[in-house]
């Protein structure tokens, strides 16, 4: 996992309010790891990617004055004005949350774009649609504050990311996932990562190969991660890297580069150089970042 994926910053305590309100805003921060049961009956029409989010002065004001609020009414009121400027459309709102977050150095603004999530009932699946066209950014530090918003769906009390929040996004797309939530996952956890991917496939005997093919790695990983590896495991986990380095399936490939990464014992010259050379830009830049 990058340290970018977990990086938590504490800022200084924000302006004086009331300890209830505080409080409020607290709580609503802590619940917001909402489900995905209120996801989006359909998928929706995938957006272009994004360089960079370009602040829309309206919904910035609302959230303002969300921060600014000292009563529960004056938040909910800021709440409404919020939701009123975007209509039924929350892939507008997340993003503006994220940019005033991005501006904030005190520890209570921070926690409002949080809390309006909490209060306008956007599910993990409406949060992770409206970020998924910002993550091939090659703006690093607003990479680094998606990759946390995407940390409070997948592990929302810490520990080890859950991506089954992810299924139905990526069982949607499965001809084409998005390539940046790709690149996130695999940087959080690959062998997590190549378990959704692969479920995610429409057939059930190519789930099965896969599943299959990849299992001695997965093997390796438990192993690489233990207090004593077992360098059995590791080199037998080579000739099923050696497989998915070969797939036509360009995420398979990039677990094979994310594994030689994590477990140089693994790599040979010839496969190194073979995925470093590889067609896809994002399985080189895994294969290089090893070497």
């Amino acid at each position: 996992m990058s340290d970018a994926c977990r990086a938590r910053g504490m800022a200084r305590r924000g302006p004086r309010t009331s300890a209830l309100f505080a409080l409020a805003l607290a709580l609503a921060f802590a619940a917001v790891g909402l489900g995905t049961a209120a996801a989006l009956s359909a998928a929706p029409t995938p957006a272009l990617p994004q360089q960079a989010i370009a602040p829309d002065a309206s919904m910035q004001t609302a959230i303002q004055r969300a921060a600014a609020a000292q009563t529960e009414a004056e938040f909910s009121d800021a709440a409404r004005a919020l939701a009123e400027l975007a209509g039924a459309q929350h892939n507008t709102i997340v993003p503006q949350l994220v940019y005033f977050a991005m501006q904030q150095h005190d520890t209570r603004p921070a926690m409002v774009p949080a809390a309006l999530r909490a209060r306008l009932a956007i599910s993990d699946t409406e949060m992770i649609e409206a970020l998924i066209p910002y993550l091939d950014t090659p703006d690093a530090t607003l990479r680094a504050q998606l990759y946390n918003w995407l940390g409070a769906a997948d592990a929302p009390h810490g520990g080890a990311p859950d991506f089954d929040v992810y299924r139905p996004i990526l069982a949607a797309r499965r001809d084409a996932p998005p390539r940046g939530l790709i690149r996130y996952l695999y940087e959080t956890d690959p062998d997590g990562a190549v378990h959704v991917l692969i479920d995610s496939i429409e057939d059930a005997r190519a789930r099965t190969t896969w599943t299959q093919a990849q299992a001695p790695i997965t093997a390796a990983w438990v192993s690489e991660r233990s207090a004593h590896p077992d360098a059995a495991l590791i080199a037998a986990a080579r000739p099923a890297v050696i497989t998915l380095a070969a797939s036509e399936v360009w995420w398979l490939r990039l677990y094979a580069a994310a594994s030689l990464r994590a477990m140089p014992a693994l790599r040979t010259p010839d496969l190194a150089a073979q995925l470093r050379s590889d067609p896809d830009p994002l399985v080189r830049a895994f294969a290089s970042s090893g070497s």
